[in-house]
């Protein structure tokens, strides 16, 4: 699975977290080793682990409607129609009256017309 891309300029929205003295040190050491920022570093991390928590959620759980949602729509963020149409699908034909059904539906006619 792609990584969500996102460059400095791009960024409006403010993530505040607290850490330990012991989590900051790690997370700096592993930053410059990877030659990153501490930010982005820790941004391509959590979006990285984010996106591995829904594909394996949705994997494990193929009636997981939500996380298939949520799949489809990083899927369109990445530019990956394919994978979220895939999704969208599944959705759909699991849930053909019910609201995730009908959401994914919408999105198909929006993003698959």
């Amino acid at each position: 699975m792609a990584t969500i891309a996102s460059s400095p300029a791009a960024r409006s929205a403010r993530l505040g977290l607290r850490a330990t003295p012991e989590q900051e040190a790690v997370l700096r050491r592993a930053a410059e080793v990877a030659h990153k920022s501490l930010t982005d570093f820790v941004l391509d991390s959590a979006c990285l682990a984010a996106e591995q928590t829904l594909l394996d959620v949705s994997k494990r759980f193929p009636y997981h409607l939500s996380a298939q949602i949520h799949l489809a729509v990083t899927y369109l963020t990445q530019g990956n129609r394919t994978a979220a149409y895939e999704s969208l699908i599944q959705v759909q034909t699991a849930d053909p009256n019910g609201a995730y059904g009908q959401m994914a539906g919408e999105m198909l006619k929006q993003y698959f017309p």
